[in-house]
């Protein structure tokens, strides 16, 4: 499994997860709280996640998904 903190190595984004990954964190980790946003293209979606000890912000939108880790 890859280290989630060091997902997307380009510098400066060493606590953003991206993708496939991200979307792993949602399903795998446990949703403390979750909400959603109607925005211009459709729905956006929030979850709350704690993965592996850590917690996590993630957006899921129709074509990306992205966890930023939470300080």
């Amino acid at each position: 499994m890859v280290d989630p903190i060091f997902a997307d190595d380009t510098p400066g984004n060493e606590n953003i997860v991206r993708g496939k990954e991200a979307e792993r964190m949602i399903l795998e980790g446990t949703v403390l709280k979750s909400f959603s946003t109607e925005v211009q293209y459709g729905v956006k979606y929030y979850y709350l996640v704690l993965y592996f000890g850590y917690t996590w912000l993630c957006e899921q939108a129709t074509y990306r998904t992205t966890c930023y880790l939470q300080q």
